[in-house]
């Protein structure tokens, strides 16, 4: 029973490491892939007032029979335009539909700042304190905890696992030239 335990412990460490290894790259791959904030244009803080809920249908993330027999889910989104109506919008989603239709119905105005990007066309809203600089430094921050971290759960466990073994080896005898002499002569 001892080696088969020995073996699941292994299995799952290995397992671990591999999974941090891939979080600390997908990481690194989003903090490269983030764009110059000098891209960015201010357009300026707006205010956005909520107008409508709509369901959209996204993949279900269950495992097992709960997601071969359903493999989207519904979820809710409130959709937010500008008071002035030039054409930005913004949506966040809604744990319910009628969670979503009463913030509709309080039509409660918040105000995010506008960033467009002319070389491609698009834009994206930010909290109205956030500048594009702040914004991707926050971004940029995240990425960066989450490879920090990663790496350093990979590193404290490959010292863990080196020195388990050091001590299965020590325990089990060291084998050797020191190990055949005779005691107590």
């Amino acid at each position: 029973m001892q080696g088969k335990t020995r073996y699941t412990r292994n299995g799952l460490f290995a397992t671990l490491f591999i999974m941090a290894l891939v979080f600390a790259a997908a990481a690194l791959w989003q903090l490269f892939l983030l764009p110059d904030p000098a891209l960015y244009r201010d357009e300026g803080v707006y205010t956005f007032v909520p107008y409508q809920v709509l369901p959209i249908q996204v993949k279900n993330n269950a495992t097992g029979r709960s997601r071969r027999m359903n493999p989207t889910k519904t979820v809710y989104k409130v959709y937010y335009r500008t008071e002035e109506y030039s054409g930005y919008e913004w949506s966040q989603k809604a744990p319910s539909k009628t969670a979503g239709a009463d913030i509709v119905a309080e039509k409660k105005p918040c105000r995010r700042r506008v960033l467009s990007r002319a070389d491609t066309g698009t834009y994206l809203t930010v909290d109205a304190d956030q500048t594009a600089k702040t914004h991707f430094q926050s971004l940029r921050r995240r990425c960066l905890l989450i490879t920090g971290g990663c790496l350093l759960y990979c590193a404290v466990s490959l010292i863990l696992y080196i020195l388990a073994a050091k001590i299965r080896k020590n325990r089990r005898g060291a084998s050797g030239y020191f190990s055949n002499r005779p005691t107590g002569q």
